[in-house]
């Protein structure tokens, strides 16, 4: 044990602490915290099992669909195959093992609940081997009262596994840097704690290979702690474990690729990059562009790129695949999860002016969350994609909190004024109350998984919410109206399309009358859209009718 251990010295404010192990009380706050958020995930889950949204994890053409399918052709030994990794592949083992293992969506959702609940845990020890154990509860309460990251528990998605990995690695880079600085006696468990950095980054990086770009920074930090304690050599050893289990992490999959699209990386980053760099790329989600390439060496690139730098920061939640604010709409319980982004935020943003002097001892902080923003706001700005640079977020903004409190205590009320209103000035500016529309496709979206599982009513009642309505949008409303019973209102949706199209519904507009009482032997149904959504809708809902949350998926 280090010397701080043995004395069984607890600081106030410890950022350079060495005790290299979890003591009694970190361990026991560990277990509290742990109980407290899966109960919390049970109610949550437990909730969204009696809701028809949930299966949007089955839905085609989304994220979670493709993971099931390749989760599925793992387990019967067909994928990847032939075919090179489009995603970061990771996440399609885990879902595989997760479907052996708990069966149904039920059981994946409480072994995604379990390590979303040892995430903050982990976080918590983070934030107490940085700072104290009061800094460490608030880290914990920020984590799990974030609702933008809560709700991926019962998503078939890699966030809540990217979230744990990113949580992990920095929690274990922050025990290499006590490490770098201890005396003999606490080298013992020097390769132990190399080798497992080396698993959580190399895993982390299969799962969100952005990370990649962190190497750098902390391979500097790294460097600067070792020298300085005299710990070169030891570290160069730890380097080499580190990079000898990374590589045997990535190269089967770099190979894969390489062998199959004569390309390294996935094949997802090209056309990632080139949607998030036109002309016509959306600053906040990857919607097919129009128009030319930017060039990097244009101004209008650069432009771009300082918008999507700004975007980050802002407190809403920025959808693909599914949204929050929907899945908040129609589940009261995530309405108990308040805390918005924009309050971590702003937390964060003074946090960085608070402990700006102790930087040597938050180094890994900044070096996990400033490579990473870059590198997410190369591309675009979405909800999902920030969760995983939240936690030296989080760890940071729980600093800011507690040193207020502290400074509330000796009664420094104008230091305390100073700080709130620069908290309050920067959440305002990340605009925390902006009311943005449900975008049409989330509403579409959930409606098809409704109408999928023969809940045309709640189709209807989504579809009918959508503000602007599109062609596809009326197309699909009236493909509900129809199978909801509700004759009179599909013809008159096929009506007002006609008027404003001048398109010719005949086909439809008798099919509707009629009940299906007419002949489509000789007509192509993917030509007519209202037709394809009634006949698609009915045969998956035959299928899918008896799918429940404990309705095995292999």
């Amino acid at each position: 044990m280090c010397p701080e251990a043995q004395k069984g010295i607890v600081l106030k404010y410890r950022a350079n602490s060495t005790n290299l192990i979890i003591n009694s009380y970190q361990f026991k706050d560990f277990l509290i915290i742990f109980v407290i958020s899966l109960t919390l995930a049970f109610l949550y889950i437990r909730q969204a099992a009696d809701w028809y949204g949930i299966f949007i994890n089955f839905q085609p053409s989304l994220d979670m669909k493709a993971y099931l399918e390749n989760a599925q052709g793992i387990i019967n030994g067909n994928w990847p195959g032939t075919e090179p990794f489009f995603r970061a592949p990771l996440y399609s083992y885990i879902l595989a093992f997760m479907i052996l293992i708990g069966r149904n969506l039920f059981g994946i959702a409480t072994i995604q609940a379990l390590f979303y609940s040892s995430t903050v845990g982990i976080i918590y020890l983070i934030a107490d081997r940085l700072f104290n154990r009061k800094t460490g509860w608030l880290a914990a309460f920020l984590t799990l009262f974030y609702g933008g990251a809560f709700y991926w528990i019962i998503i078939l998605h890699s966030t809540v596994f990217e979230f744990f990995l990113a949580s992990l690695t920095l929690f274990f880079t922050v025990k290499l840097s006590c490490l770098l600085r201890s005396e003999k006696n606490c080298n013992k468990k020097f390769i132990l704690y190399f080798t497992a950095t080396g698993f959580a980054f190399g895993l982390l990086c299969l799962i969100r290979t952005n990370f990649l770009v962190i190497i750098p920074f902390f391979a500097a930090g790294y460097f600067v702690e070792a020298y300085r304690n005299k710990n070169i050599t030891k570290l160069l050893q730890g380097f080499i474990v580190i990079a000898l289990i990374c590589a045997s992490l990535w190269t089967p999959v770099l190979l894969h690729n390489k062998n199959y699209s004569g390309l390294y990386l996935t094949t997802n980053a090209a056309p990632t990059w080139n949607y998030a760099n036109t002309e016509g790329s959306d600053v906040y989600n990857a919607m097919v562009p129009y128009g030319k390439k930017l060039n990097i060496d244009s101004i209008a690139f650069w432009e771009h790129q300082f918008k999507k730098l700004i975007a980050y920061w802002s407190s809403f939640e920025y959808p693909q695949n599914v949204n929050f604010y929907l899945f908040k709409e129609n589940l009261w319980i995530l309405k108990l999860f308040f805390i918005p982004f924009g309050l971590i935020a702003a937390l964060f943003i003074v946090g960085l002016a608070l402990t700006y002097k102790n930087i040597y001892n938050l180094w890994s902080c900044w070096a996990f969350f400033f490579p990473y923003y870059i590198s997410i706001s190369l591309f675009f700005i979405i909800g999902r994609f920030r969760i995983p640079g939240i936690p030296p977020m989080i760890i940071i903004a729980s600093a800011a909190i507690y040193i207020i409190f502290e400074n509330i205590n000796k009664r420094k009320m104008i230091k305390t004024l100073i700080y709130l209103i620069c908290i309050i000035l920067v959440f305002v500016i990340t605009d925390p109350f902006k009311k943005a529309p449900i975008p049409s496709y989330s509403y579409r979206g959930i409606a098809v998984t409704a109408m999928y599982k023969g809940r045309y009513g709640r189709a209807v009642v989504n579809l009918e919410k959508i503000k602007k309505m599109n062609l596809n949008s009326a197309e699909l409303l009236a493909a509900a109206f129809y199978l909801n019973g509700n004759i009179k209102k599909a013809l008159l949706i096929l009506k007002k399309i006609e008027s404003t199209t001048g398109s010719n519904y005949s086909i439809e507009a008798a099919y509707v009358r009629n009940k299906g009482s007419v002949n489509l032997k000789d007509i192509n149904i993917t030509n007519h859209p209202i037709l394809f959504y009634i006949l698609t809708s009915e045969r998956r809902r035959k299928k899918n009718a008896d799918i429940k949350i404990y309705t095995k998926l292999y």
